[in-house]
């Protein structure tokens, strides 16, 4: 099981221990939403977690899915912190450094890693061109 479902879970019950209702509420929604949206909630991975969080806020930020305050500041806590452009640029040069030549191994290098794949991809482009 997600260890990312595990620590919402952990969330949900200690605002219900703590009779933070509308936290609790918050949560519950997120994670009704989460297990609607993949395929085998039983079996959720981290990732599709991630990426149904990181779905949300962009729904939200688009405005075609709202989300009150306490839903949006309870995603932000729960996903991993995304990398900066610094981190992005030096495990490029890692890469080019090891030996990736072609946009598939320098996208490969970057999966698992909480980087925005269209500053990887547009900073890759550059390098190799």
């Amino acid at each position: 099981m997600s260890t990312l479902i595990e620590k919402i879970n952990t969330a949900f019950r200690d605002a219900y221990k703590d009779k933070n209702f509308d936290l609790k509420n918050s949560i519950g929604t997120i994670k009704g939403e989460i297990e609607r949206e993949v395929k085998d909630p039983k079996n959720i991975s981290d990732d599709e977690v991630s990426k149904e969080l990181k779905k949300m806020i962009k729904n939200h930020n688009s405005g075609k899915t709202p989300l009150t305050e306490v839903e949006v500041t309870f995603i932000d806590s729960v996903l991993p912190k995304q990398m900066t452009e610094e981190e992005i640029d030096a495990k490029l040069k890692e890469l080019v450094d090891g030996g990736a030549n072609h946009i598939g191994k320098i996208m490969g290098g970057f999966k698992g890693a909480n980087a925005d794949m269209k500053i990887v991809k547009q900073k890759a482009d550059a390098i190799l061109n």
